[in-house]
């Protein structure tokens, strides 16, 4: 606090609210130049950065070893009500599968690699029905515990 380049704030919530002011700040004029030069209008912008901002505090989550807390800290910052990134679409789903759990961050928006020659939709994306979504990312534990199960049996 006594560094001349330091910002005080109260708690954990102002730090979180100056963190997401900030990142706005920073964004808004990309988001508008990017606006005018594509198709992809401000508000999908802003749904990919809220999207982007809600996986990296699940990431840190994880990595941390509290995604309760992560989650929570996550939805926080991109719910906030004067918030450009408020959407309803951005959340976290837990699945379950061989008694193990993972979480995963539902996107709000989409990327539209689809649109590529070569792109497909991503098995988050908001196009694909939930039930679809749920049944890959299930496919995907399937095949991410199985893998672990053969690790343990081989040492």
């Amino acid at each position: 606090a006594g560094h001349a380049e330091a910002i005080v704030v109260s708690d954990a919530a102002a730090l979180r609210e100056w963190l997401r002011a900030s990142l706005e700040a920073h964004l808004t004029p990309l988001i508008e130049r990017i606006a005018l030069m594509t198709r992809l209008g401000a508000r999908a912008q802003w749904v990919l950065a809220a999207d982007a901002c809600a996986a990296l505090f699940l990431r840190a989550g994880d990595m941390l070893g509290d995604t309760a807390r992560a989650q929570a800290q996550g939805m926080a910052f991109i719910k906030a009500p004067d918030s450009p990134m408020r959407n309803p679409g951005t959340a976290y789903i837990t699945l379950e599968y061989a008694g193990q759990s993972e979480t995963f961050c539902a996107r709000g928006g989409c990327c539209r690699y689809y649109t590529l020659p070569a792109g497909a939709k991503c098995t988050m994306c908001v196009l694909r029905p939930p039930a679809e979504r749920d049944e890959r990312l299930r496919a995907y534990l399937a095949h991410k515990y199985a893998s672990l199960s053969v690790s343990r049996t081989e040492l």
